[in-house]
């Protein structure tokens, strides 16, 4: 599955929010290879999204809003799992995913209260030879509709509809989501797992790059879903279930190195799906951090997405093509700023641009001002 726009309306923190992961024309000799359908070469769309933005900007929303609707098409109730997730509970909320599987562009689509589904429908086209996104979506045509008009049996026959044609998609979908919390991630996946050899021997070299401390990371042969992480003074920490049995021994980057190591292992392992990574990198330094970046741009599969949110600028140094950076920006509501359509062909210096706020990304502190004010008589009691 590779995401190609999300529109959202009254849904977490976005109002009237919209985003597309296509891009307009072709890069000759990018950075970033095969950002197009395979068989279908004018059908681009942004493998590599690195979203950039203040606290409190929608990063973590949006990586939360895809994999509710992601957990939709893999089978799980929801948009009516997202009536807790409207901003405003005296208005309905609205959002529009389009997808792309197996050369068929589809839109999903639903409006909602905080107590049901409203109205919901499924639209697809067939992505013919010389068809870009824009041409795509100007023929979607409508599968299976339903709104609160219907009688209940139409409801039930219409959203069985729409669920039965997203059966075929299933059986190959595939999208995580890590958070900066050390152990929260959400995965609607139906791939195999990553086989466990290959995890422990990817765990070996991301914990002993993180930590010289390490001497090895082995896989308990008796336990399958087991592994230790052993220390050059002979000290053993037990690994079950992605779990450390012992944190305490560990420090906080080498807690995040493990859960980085499984979010590389699952890129490696999974040719097909969508990754949205948010902020796992907190206690990595800048250097290192790129350099793991590399390896994930690297091996992410060819019909793969990575969504990655950071507050690293010199991740804007790297050789990466403009259209795989994001900005969000929140002032009365959450805006996307694509950094092409404001920073000039001649001045293509990203980072220097966004430090010297071109973009208005960088937060206000003023109010922080406030806190070096005492008053006379503040003075005086001192």
């Amino acid at each position: 599955m590779i995401i190609m726009k999300l529109k959202a309306d009254n849904l977490y923190c976005f109002d009237d929010f919209e985003l597309d992961f296509s891009y307009p024309k072709k890069i000759v000799k990018s950075t970033i290879e095969y950002e197009y359908l395979e068989e279908r070469p004018n059908f681009r769309f942004k493998r590599v999204n690195i979203i950039f933005g203040a606290n409190a900007s929608g990063k973590t929303s949006m990586g939360r809003l895809m994999r509710d609707i992601a957990g939709f098409i893999a089978g799980f109730p929801a948009p009516f799992g997202l009536g807790d997730k409207i901003a405003d509970k005296a208005k309905t909320a609205s959002c529009e995913f389009c997808f792309v599987f197996r050369l068929t562009l589809y839109r999903f689509y639903f409006t909602i209260n905080d107590k049901t589904t409203l109205s919901a429908g499924l639209e697809a086209t067939e992505i013919k030879n010389n068809d870009s996104f824009e041409n795509a979506f100007s023929k979607l045509t409508e599968i299976a509709h339903f709104d609160s008009d219907d009688t209940f049996e139409t409801k039930v026959n219409e959203s069985a509809r729409i669920i039965a044609s997203l059966d075929a998609i299933r059986t190959c979908f595939s999208y995580h989501l890590y958070l900066s919390n050390l152990y929260e991630e959400s995965q609607y996946a139906l791939q195999a797992s990553p086989d466990r050899n290959h995890l422990s021997e990817t765990m070996d070299i991301v914990l002993r790059t993180f930590d010289q401390s390490i001497l090895r990371v082995k896989k308990l042969e008796e336990a399958q879903e087991s592994s230790y992480i052993e220390f050059k003074n002979g000290d053993k920490v037990l690994i079950q279930d992605g779990k450390v049995v012992n944190p305490s021994r560990l420090s906080s980057g080498t807690l995040e190195a493990i859960k980085i190591a499984h979010c590389v292992e699952r890129i490696r392992s999974q040719t097909s799906a969508v990754f949205y990574i948010d902020e796992i990198f907190s206690r990595t330094q800048s250097d290192l951090e790129i350099a793991i970046l590399s390896v994930m741009i690297e091996l992410l599969g060819k019909q793969s997405q990575l969504f990655y949110t950071t507050h690293n600028t010199n991740i804007l140094e790297m050789n990466l093509p403009m259209h795989a950076f994001l900005f969000l920006r929140k002032k009365n509501k959450v805006e996307a700023i694509d950094p092409g359509r404001v920073i000039k062909k001649n001045d293509r210096n990203l980072k220097i641009a966004v430090e010297n706020d071109v973009l208005r990304t960088i937060p206000n502190t003023d109010l922080l001002d406030r806190l070096f004010e005492v008053t006379d008589e503040e003075k005086e009691n001192l």
